[in-house]
């Protein structure tokens, strides 16, 4: 698996900067601030899978971070909505404590980092269902393609006048090991990653969808907020990345 060789001009062109990689400045006039970072991949036979969340809420001096693992059926996951963000080593965004460790390491921001993961999680589905089980990853992520951005945010509840409120996402191609109750396993796939940053006013309908092939790359969203209307948009990439500024969704749910 090789991973496209983006220049800087490339990796910019949506108004993200390197600097963007890290962690930004917030209004402490703003209870739910929120920045954040996610990763998720699967593999090419769609039997492993994993996604993990870390968000920052600075005003309320906590992070929140859940961890998904799915392998063969087994879905695992762990929640953790009050660690101290003292505790947190910052820009690195590393933890480590009481049975918990995560980390990421942007060796190139942007095209290149490590994202690193160790602690336990509960099986919420399949024969083990309810046990207690370790979870790990170790997983070098690499650019696919150039973070997407819509710009400064403009939706109610999401946008701030003096301070940068803004997202990325940018399709991966993820290597490196990963556990799930037992020993560690190579891991090769794709994904996608986010980072956001500023108020999170969450009190509304909100659909997302990441598509990730050989040779297309889709992420798209839809936010609907009560009384003030809808906000789509996304990027698609079929070789240049473009913006998509109008989505439909017709989902149905199998459970």
């Amino acid at each position: 698996m090789t991973t496209r060789d983006l220049t800087t001009d490339e990796l910019t062109r949506f108004g993200v900067t390197l600097e963007d990689e890290g962690p930004h400045a917030f209004d402490p006039a703003v209870e739910w601030w929120n920045e954040s970072w996610f990763w998720d991949w699967f593999d090419a036979a769609g039997t492993r899978a994993g996604h993990c969340r870390i968000g920052l809420h600075p005003n309320q001096g906590r992070a929140w971070i859940w961890f998904y693992s799915y392998a063969d059926g087994e879905w695992i996951a762990l929640e953790e909505p009050r660690l101290p963000l003292s505790a947190l080593k910052l820009p690195e965004l590393a933890y480590d404590g009481w049975g918990l460790r995560f980390s990421w390491e942007a060796s190139h921001p942007l095209r290149l980092g490590r994202f690193r993961f160790e602690g336990f999680g509960r099986v919420l589905s399949g024969p083990r269902t309810g046990m207690i089980l370790p979870l790990g990853a170790d997983l070098d992520v690499r650019a696919a393609g150039p973070p997407h951005s819509p710009g400064r945010a403009n939706a109610p509840g999401h946008s701030s006048s003096s301070y940068p409120a803004s997202r990325f996402e940018q399709p991966i191609e993820v290597s490196g090991r990963l556990r799930a109750g037992g020993e560690w396993q190579d891991f090769a796939g794709r994904g996608e990653r986010d980072h956001s940053w500023g108020p999170r006013a969450w009190n509304l309908e909100w659909t997302f969808l990441a598509v990730s092939a050989s040779d297309v790359r889709l992420q798209c969203a839809e936010a609907r907020i009560p009384d003030v209307g809808r906000f789509p948009g996304g990027y698609l990439q079929r070789g240049e990345t473009q913006t998509v500024r109008e989505v439909t969704f017709d989902v149905s749910l199998d459970e």
